[in-house]
């Protein structure tokens, strides 16, 4: 018989690893599976916002991250006209006035390395096929060099980020739910770069957006995610999307000496939370196996950090009452509710109503004349604030109607 865990973590992304440093630093017994080793790299923007930095920092990595990260105080929205807006980045509570960029292959390893230093034991090379449930525990069934193995815990947290696999056999999603699909490329040798997060609505396909996110020393991460809904079809080829985008009139200064140092690689982000079930038998679902992505950004560090700190939370209690039935687990589902649905309707809102032209070109010009309407763009696009506290989408909108009438 295997050694049975308290918990057994599936995935060493941001939101498994945080659940795990959280766990272990109370000292719970936590198995951190993963199917790569460390350091390894994972296709993403890069990009780290501030409620992202925020988590860093109680995680108690962001010293460490910040080393290898280029930090960031603004950030730019252009409409689908060419025509831009700018805003500087302001601290809300314990949220910050920055950002970072840094590659997940650092990232990722700060942090898994975290969670070990708290007394997770991790297990590289492993690739998780199933997961058995019983009444009085799991039993995870994975493969290590084509052998198989068994783990046993007495629950099982799921974060294995846009993976598919592993939820289909465990029953947590039956049909396949509409990512967005993104491509990035690295670029070095890039010619007066602005020093902001760019998001870029022109020269793209909508509902799509583009995105320059500067290295520091000349190098930036540029990339491309499309949002496919009922009534739109994934692209067939978004990497040939990237490669119009950079080829832009707009960037032809910035990148006239640029070289691309890595391939052009494509990846699906999930956005599936609202309809996506988190928690099944003794197994929760953590970050981006959540869906716990922003549907407007794709943009998903920071909850997977987050809901990996809340899972943690809840699994703690679990274990101290030794109460894992479907109604204990039914808070931990709750709690993230009550977190991010808001959000998440509030963006699905967003792009069904205003990523269009018309409406794009309206908002970022008044924008531009009003700095409410500059502010509450930026703290939409980077998540700063709940959206109970932020105007509606129309309320946007007729500010920014009344500010062209001025």
């Amino acid at each position: 018989m295997p050694q049975q865990r308290d918990v057994i973590i599936i995935g060493a992304g941001p939101g498994g690893s945080a659940a795990a440093s959280f766990l272990a630093k109370r000292g719970i017994d936590v198995l951190l599976l993963d199917r790569a080793t460390f350091p390894r790299d994972k296709t993403c923007g890069d990009g780290l916002t501030p409620r992202c930095v925020a988590m860093l920092d109680e995680i108690g990595v962001l010293s460490e991250v910040e080393k290898f990260s280029h930090r960031i105080n603004s950030a730019r929205i252009f409409s689908p006209n060419g025509k831009s807006v700018e805003a500087k980045l302001k601290p809300h509570g314990k949220i910050p006035d920055y950002m970072l960029v840094s590659p997940r292959y650092l990232l990722d390893n700060i942090l898994c390395r975290q969670a070990i230093q708290h007394g997770a034991h991790f297990v590289g090379k492993t690739k998780v096929i199933d997961i058995q449930q019983y009444d009085s525990s799991v039993t995870v069934i994975a493969k290590q060099r084509q052998q198989q193995v068994h783990f046993e815990a007495k629950i099982a947290i799921i974060a294995t980020g846009a993976s598919l696999s592993l939820l289909k056999k465990t029953g947590f999603i039956e049909t396949m739910p509409a990512p967005i699909i993104a491509a990035r490329a690295y670029y070095e040798g890039l010619r007066e770069i602005s020093d902001s997060f760019d998001f870029h609505f022109d020269g793209v396909e909508l509902p799509g957006y583009g995105w320059v996110f500067p290295l520091g020393e000349g190098r930036a991460n540029i990339g491309l995610g499309y949002m496919p809904d009922d009534k739109t079809r994934a692209p067939r080829n978004i990497k040939k999307m990237l490669r119009d985008f950079v080829e832009l009139p707009a960037f032809h200064t910035m990148l006239s000496s640029a070289t691309p140092t890595t391939e052009f690689k494509s990846y699906p982000i999930r956005t599936d939370f609202s309809t996506v079930r988190t928690y099944h038998k003794r197994t929760i679902l953590a970050g981006e196996a959540a869906g716990l992505v922003n549907p407007l950004t794709g943009e998903g560090i920071d909850y997977a950090l987050e809901s990996g700190k809340i899972a943690a939370q809840y699994v703690e209690s679990w274990l101290k009452d030794d109460d894992f039935s479907e109604t204990r687990l039914a808070e931990y589902d709750q709690a993230l509710r009550d977190q991010y649905q808001l959000l998440f309707d509030f963006c699905s809102k967003i792009i069904g109503c205003c990523i269009r032209p018309f409406t794009l070109n309206l908002m970022i010009f008044a924008a531009t004349h009003n700095n409410e309407i500059r502010q509450s763009l930026t703290d939409i696009f980077l998540g700063n604030r709940a959206p109970a506290t932020e105007p509606t989408t129309w309320n946007i909108i007729k500010k920014a109607v009344r500010a062209l009438m001025k």
